[in-house]
Order: structure tokens, then C-alpha cells, then sequence
């Protein structure tokens, strides 16, 4: 017995319920769909984010998409005149690094932009981590 002609060439459309598709346009509209719901979902887990406490209890938080621009979100308003960390974490790792109060003034204080842009280079170093 032979069977019926066309039947092989047959196109699977994607129905409410249905998971698979075969044929080219259905597919790419499923898996166009699934893309835009995984990004949306996982937006928050893909940016950096930066986190300055200071020993007398402040702390100051901020997210970027890289790490450069989630330092330069910090704004502290006074000077800096305490110890303090700096926790970088992007996905699951995370980096943290003890500055002193010079430091901390330089990067997030009212320096000129060259020194802040050097200090910016200095963590993006140490966070090399990331």
C-alpha cells in the first residue's frame, strides 16, 4: 500500500495548546514569542549592580549596563571622609573591594572627570572578576 500523496509535505500550524510546529513561518513566530517573554524575564539579572556602604552606616546603591555606568549613578552628597566597600555583582558573581576614604573621594566626590574616569578604570580592573 502506498500512501496518500501530500500527506509527508504537510504544514503543522501553532494552535492554542500545540508546542510544536513544523512548518518555517509558524516557528519563528513561536520562538520570536518565547525570546521576547525569556528577555523581558531576565533584564534585571543582566545589568550590574554597584553598592558603596560606608563604615558610618550609608549606603548607596545603583544599576547600569556596565559597570561604568552603574559607578557613575552613585551620588553621594557629602564628603568622604570614612572607610568603605565596594560590592560589584553581575549575574552571580560578586566582587568586593575595601577602599579608603581618598579613594572613595576621587571616584564619587567632586573631582575633575579625568581623575574620575581613572578611578573608574582602576575598579573596572579590580572587578576584573565580573
Amino acid at each position: 500500500m502506498s500512501r496518500p500523496k501530500g500527506s509527508k509535505n504537510k504544514k503543522n500550524e501553532i494552535l492554542p495548546g500545540n508546542k510544536f510546529a513544523t512548518s518555517g513561518e509558524a516557528l519563528q513566530a513561536f520562538t520570536d514569542d518565547a525570546f521576547k517573554e525569556s528577555k523581558e524575564q531576565f533584564a534585571d539579572f543582566m545589568k550590574y549592580k554597584v553598592t558603596l556602604a560606608l563604615k558610618n552606616g550609608e549606603m548607596y546603591e545603583a544599576e547600569g549596563e556596565t559597570l561604568a555606568e552603574a559607578i557613575k549613578q552613585i551620588e553621594v552628597p557629602d564628603l568622604i571622609k570614612v572607610l568603605g566597600t565596594i560590592t560589584a555583582t553581575y549575574k552571580d558573581k560578586k566582587v568586593v573591594r575595601v577602599c579608603n576614604a581618598l579613594q572613595l573621594q576621587r571616584l564619587f566626590g567632586k573631582a575633575s572627570k579625568v581623575k574620575q574616569t581613572a578611578k573608574i578604570i582602576y575598579i573596572k580592573f579590580l572587578a576584573s572578576g565580573l
